[in-house]
C-alpha cells in the first residue's frame, strides 16, 4: 500500500492522470483475484 500512496504522490506532481492510475491498479487487483 504505500507504494501505492508514492504512486499517486508522483502522478499528482507530474500532473498525471489518476484515472489511468486507479484503474492500472484495478486491473492488476482483479488479475491477482482470478
Amino acid at each position: 500500500m504505500p507504494n501505492f500512496t508514492t504512486e499517486i504522490m508522483e502522478t499528482l506532481i507530474n500532473k498525471g492522470d489518476l484515472d489511468d492510475l486507479f484503474r492500472r491498479h484495478l486491473e492488476l487487483a482483479i488479475n491477482t483475484l482470478l
